[in-house]
């Protein structure tokens, strides 16, 4: 028979408290997301303030005066005189420009159903036209086959020729099944619309020498047709998605001077805080130390603005070490780019600066940093590497680069397979990967295997 008993046990638990769960957010917050939540926090807790906000007693109590005396019914009367009655209710002077107005982009279905209202079509093709338009996805293309579209009151024969129409609608190559057939419709010449038709296979393995042979052409005309391609757009409707552009700020700034470089953490429009000496005088007054729930909620108060205030500080010194370390290990690709990263683990870095490695994955999280190569995700500056039997390290990129130039040296009759590539490796570069390993970074270079990559 069970019976209801008391027991005591001894655990240990790790328990994050609110101030450190806070503390560990704030690390993952890049610039723009840190100043919205030190606004929240301001809105929300009465005892922190702006500085630029603050002001002395003496300053509040004189302002309180000249607004005493200050003869608002006059005010107001001159005001409205100087208003005009008609048109805008602006002020002439406060009246927004036009032209720092945004247009709203159209986006792409109505954009296409605007073409097709200029139309002079007969109320079935119009019908038939429509509702191609609303099965195009973002990209323009055609969400499915012409031939899984027909059956729903449309015939084959009526979609092919709403298609034809469509397709010849701006932007061209639009309701396309394919990019072949996209960029078919917005070739100009005979010349460029022979190409993709019949070197399609030649356009896409960049094989000039296969081109030239198969049109009969000569070099002049195949750069002709190279200059062609590259203004063509495989994606006609991603420039009507109406998404607005997504706008990048560094979080840290990093400046080439002489040798050296120099690290700025990048604080522009960030809120200097303080805490509220109105309420410091308060919580020490009479009448606050004899209600206790008022002292214990500006207490409370005090305590959550001690621990924001060191936490933001303490995330700022942490972004600025780890960055230094990043530009100590990283000097190369901070100047010259990616392509001269070095391998870095996030295990490096948290025994230069001291910190967890948790911490710096935390730091680095979705964080920019502007070098003089550019501006670059903070994560992009580590790399794992692979051993040489020399013992130098490599990164998989630089190794991707020794797999592509020996695929680009192969006898294309003979291609290489990816086990003989893996041997090369070895022999060459001493370095010691698998096949299966050769073949994943293959794949990634979006090189196809050695079957489909040999020429007769």
């Amino acid at each position: 028979m069970l019976h209801p008993k008391l027991e005591t046990k001894l655990e240990q638990r790790l328990i994050l408290t609110p101030t450190l769960q806070q503390a560990i957010k704030l690390l993952q917050l890049n610039r723009i997301e840190l100043i919205n939540l030190i606004k929240t926090e301001v809105e929300q807790n009465p005892v922190l303030e702006e500085a630029w906000q603050e002001s002395s007693s003496e300053k509040a109590e004189e302002k309180e005066k000249d607004l005493d005396k200050m003869d608002f019914e006059g005010y107001l009367q001159e005001l409205y005189e100087q208003v005009p009655i008609k048109g805008s209710y602006f002020p002439p002077e406060e009246v927004p420009n036009i032209e720092n107005i945004p247009c709203p982009q159209m986006g792409l279905q109505d954009y296409l159903i605007w073409q097709l209202n200029l139309l002079d079509l007969s109320a079935q093709m119009k019908e038939a036209i429509e509702y191609l338009i609303d099965n195009l996805d973002e990209n323009g293309y055609l969400s499915e086959p012409l031939e899984k579209l027909a059956g729903q009151g449309y015939n084959i024969e009526i979609l092919k020729s709403a298609k034809n129409i469509l397709m010849n609608f701006d932007p061209p190559g639009v309701s396309a099944e394919n990019i072949k057939e996209c960029l078919l419709a917005q070739a100009q010449t005979p010349l460029l619309k022979e190409a993709i038709q019949k070197g399609w296979d030649e356009i896409l393995n960049k094989d000039n020498r296969g081109l030239m042979e198969k049109l009969k052409i000569s070099e002049e005309e195949l750069l002709s047709i190279l200059s062609a391609l590259k203004y063509l757009d495989p994606y006609p409707g991603r420039r009507y998605s109406g998404e607005n552009p997504q706008y990048i700020e560094p979080d840290v700034y990093v400046f080439k001077k002489g040798k050296n470089f120099e690290i700025i953490i990048n604080e522009d429009g960030l809120p200097k805080l303080k805490l509220s000496k109105f309420y410091l005088r308060l919580l020490k007054s009479e009448e606050i130390l004899k209600d206790k729930d008022a002292k214990e909620f500006i207490e409370a108060k005090f305590q959550s603005a001690f621990w924001l205030l060191k936490s933001m500080e303490q995330r700022r010194k942490t972004l600025l070490n780890v960055s230094k370390c990043i530009v100590k290990f990283q000097s190369e690709a901070v100047e010259k780019g990616l392509k001269y990263i070095r391998p870095l683990l996030l295990k490096n870095v948290a025994e230069e600066v001291g910190v967890h490695e948790s911490t710096v994955s935390r730091i680095v999280t979705n964080k920019y940093i502007l070098t003089p190569a550019g501006v670059f995700l903070m994560r992009d500056f580590f790399a794992s590497g692979i051993k040489t039997v020399s013992g130098e390290m490599l990164t998989v990129e630089e190794i991707k680069k020794f797999i592509y130039e020996i695929i680009q040296k192969e006898n294309k009759s003979k291609p290489l397979k990816d086990g003989q590539i893996s041997d090369l490796l070895y022999r060459d570069h001493r370095i010691f990967i698998a096949r299966r390993t050769v073949a994943k970074y293959r794949e990634e270079m979006n090189i196809p295997c050695y079957k489909e990559r040999k020429k007769e």
